[in-house]
C-alpha cells in the first residue's frame, strides 16, 4: 500500500514541476507516467518506492513501443546511476529539478 501511496505522489509531483505544455498520460499499465514536453520530447518514468530498483517487464515491452526520447527509474533514493540501454535510476527530488529546469 505504501508503494502505491508514494508513487501517486511521485507522479503528482513530476507533473506540477513540468514545464508549460507538457501532456501527461500513461501507457497501459506498464509505463507508471509519460509526458510529452515540449522541445524534448517523450518522457516515460517507472516509478518504485524501492532501492535499489529494477524496471518491470511490462515498462521494457512499453518502451519498445513508445520509443520515448528518455527513459528513467524514478525512486525514493538520492543517487542517480545508468541502468543501460537508455534507462537511467534517479531520486524523486533530482527528477523534479530536471523537469524544473526544462
Amino acid at each position: 500500500m505504501a508503494g502505491a501511496s508514494w508513487e501517486g505522489f511521485a507522479i503528482e509531483n513530476l507533473i506540477a514541476v513540468g514545464p508549460a505544455r507538457t501532456m501527461p498520460s500513461f501507457y497501459r499499465t506498464a509505463a507508471d507516467l509519460v509526458l510529452e514536453i515540449p522541445g524534448h520530447g517523450r518522457w516515460a518514468f517507472d516509478i518504485k518506492r524501492s532501492r535499489p530498483a529494477k524496471p518491470e517487464k511490462g515498462f521494457c515491452l512499453a518502451v519498445e513501443d513508445l520509443k520515448p526520447d528518455r527513459q528513467f527509474l524514478v525512486n525514493s533514493g538520492n543517487e542517480r546511476y545508468p541502468m543501460g540501454e537508455g534507462l537511467e535510476a534517479i531520486g524523486l527530488a533530482e527528477m523534479a529539478t530536471v523537469l524544473g529546469n526544462r
